[in-house]
C-alpha cells in the first residue's frame, strides 16, 4: 500500500514510481523506492529495478519516447525499462514538491506550483527542454495570475498551452495537518510564449475546490477530472467531472 505515488503511461504500460507507506499510527510511515509498470492489456503486474532515491509527493509526465519524473532532489528519467537520474542545467524548482506537470510537445515538460518541506508554496512555472535538459523559470504574465498552491492538476491542451486545475494555498493559521490548507476551484490555461507564462481565466461553472485529483485529456476532446481531496473536510472525490469537449 502506499499514498503519493507519480505515474505514467507510456507505450501501453503504467509505470508507478515511488510513494508513501504511512504503516502503523504513530510510525512516521516508509518512503518508497519501488518502481512498478501494469502492462494495460494482460492488466499484469512486475516490478522494475529500485529508484535512485525514495520519491514521494513528486510528478512524472511523458515527454516522447521516455517519461520525466521531478522529485524535490532531483530529475529521473525512465523508458519504460530502467530508471536513471538526469543532470540539468538552469533555474530549476529544486526543493518543491507536490508540483503540477504536463507535457508540451514532445520535448518540454511544464511545472507549476509545489511546497517545499517547510510549507513553503510557489506561484512559479518552469519548462525542461529534454533535448538540451535545461530549466528555465518562466515570467508570469496575463490579466489574472494564480496565487501560490501546491497539489494542482494538470494537462495539455496543444504543443504550448495547458489546463490547471485545484490546488491549494496556506491560510492565515498555517498548515496545521493539512486543515490549515485553503484548496482552489479555480481553472487556468497557462501558454508558454518563449520565457512567458501567459495566464488565463477560464470562467466556467467547476466541480468542489480540491487537492490532489488528476487531470487528462480525452481522444474526443476536453478533459476529465478524476479524484481529489478537500483539506478542510477531509472529503476524498469519487465522482468524474468533464471540461469542454463535444
Amino acid at each position: 500500500p502506499r499514498m503519493y505515488a507519480a505515474g505514467a503511461v507510456l507505450d501501453g504500460v503504467l509505470v508507478v514510481f515511488g510513494g508513501w507507506d504511512p504503516g502503523a499510527p504513530g510510525s512516521g510511515g516508509s518512503f518508497k523506492d519501488e518502481v512498478w509498470r501494469l502492462d494495460v492489456d494482460s492488466l499484469l503486474w512486475s516490478q522494475l529495478g529500485p529508484l535512485p532515491h525514495a520519491a514521494s509527493r513528486h510528478t512524472a509526465c511523458t515527454i516522447g519516447d521516455k517519461i520525466v519524473v521531478h522529485t524535490f532532489r532531483s530529475t529521473l528519467v525512465c523508458d519504460g525499462i530502467s530508471v536513471r537520474e538526469q543532470a540539468t542545467t538552469g533555474e530549476a524548482p529544486d526543493g518543491f514538491s507536490m508540483c503540477a506537470a504536463a507535457p508540451l510537445g514532445d520535448r518540454d515538460m511544464l511545472v507549476f506550483g509545489g511546497s517545499t518541506k517547510a510549507q513553503g508554496m510557489t506561484a512559479n512555472a518552469y519548462v525542461l527542454d529534454t533535448s538540451t535538459w535545461h530549466w528555465r523559470k518562466l515570467r508570469p504574465t496575463g490579466d489574472v495570475l494564480p496565487s501560490p498552491r501546491a497539489s494542482c492538476a494538470a494537462a495539455p491542451l496543444d504543443g504550448t498551452t495547458c489546463v490547471v486545475f485545484g490546488g491549494a494555498g496556506l491560510g492565515g493559521a498555517g498548515y496545521e495537518g493539512g486543515a490549515g490548507l485553503t484548496a482552489f476551484d479555480e481553472t487556468f490555461a497557462l501558454r508558454v510564449d518563449g520565457d512567458e507564462a501567459i495566464w488565463t481565466s477560464i470562467e466556467a461553472p467547476g466541480p468542489p475546490a480540491r487537492v490532489a485529483a488528476s487531470l487528462s485529456p480525452l481522444p474526443t476532446g476536453g478533459f476529465l477530472l478524476h479524484g481529489g481531496w478537500a483539506p478542510k473536510s477531509k472529503q476524498t472525490f469519487d465522482r468524474s467531472a468533464l471540461l469542454g469537449g463535444p
